[in-house]
């Protein structure tokens, strides 16, 4: 049974508590990990001036954390500039956002070698990937010590992003069930695509932030779309 915990609250002044029909769930990840996790994106929220945030923060142990009413709403996809009048920000009322505790994209940093590590004595200094090689989340600044996926070609920005946990997955899939239920979002419309959409129109079901823009990049190519289970009825 999903438990959902409430000790990460966001304040009333953080989100607007009007109740809107919903029609979309936008996942989301945090570019956070570990120390940083759920509290690195809440604080940032709080640290703001606007009301920006999302419904929900799944941790990398899987545990969930609502942080206001999912009927409610903040900003949490940005279409529009912060301050403009919030009467145009569809998208955002329609939708509930999840964040997954996640490092997003990575930097990899291939340790110093002395010329005598070379193979066959090239006289180039590049050299092929080892264990040895570390990953960086948050632009280079912070040392990643999780799972890391290599995509084919770069995505994004990037061809290196953080794994998803298997309790996230688990955590999302009773989520959604919850969520769909709740409001009537048709569980089995999940789009998988890792494409910006700009053709929308009034197309309702799962989403992801990249779907919405195309500088995004949560969820990432990481994630397995496979995990998340299509339901007709839940």
């Amino acid at each position: 049974m999903l438990l959902i915990k409430d000790d990460e609250k966001l304040p009333a002044g953080q989100f607007y508590t009007e109740k809107w029909k919903k029609t979309r769930i936008v996942l989301h990840h945090t570019v956070s990990h570990g120390k940083y996790g759920v509290d690195g994106a809440v604080n940032t929220w709080k640290a703001t001036n606007y009301k920006e945030g999302t419904a929900y923060i799944i941790a990398e142990d899987g545990t969930v954390y609502e942080l206001f009413p999912p009927e409610c709403w903040a900003l949490h996809l940005y279409l529009h500039k912060p301050g403009e009048n919030p009467e145009m920000y569809q998208d955002e009322k329609s939708s509930i956002g999840i964040e997954l505790v996640n490092a997003g994209q990575l930097v990899k940093k291939v340790p110093s070698r002395s010329p005598s590590d070379l193979s066959n004595g090239s006289e180039t200094n590049s050299i092929e990937a080892t264990e040895a090689d570390e990953f960086f989340w948050f632009g280079g600044k912070h040392k990643y010590d999780g799972k890391v996926y290599q995509h084919k070609e770069e995505w994004r920005g990037s061809k290196y992003y953080a794994e998803y946990t298997d309790e996230q997955y688990a955590a999302l899939n009773e989520l959604l069930d919850r969520l769909c239920k709740q409001f009537n979002i048709p569980r089995y419309q999940i789009i998988t695509s890792f494409a910006w959409e700009p053709n929308r129109g009034g197309v309702q079901g799962i989403f992801s932030h990249h779907n919405f823009r195309k500088d995004k990049s949560d969820v990432s190519v990481a994630f397995d779309f496979k995990r998340i289970i299509p339901k007709t009825v839940v």
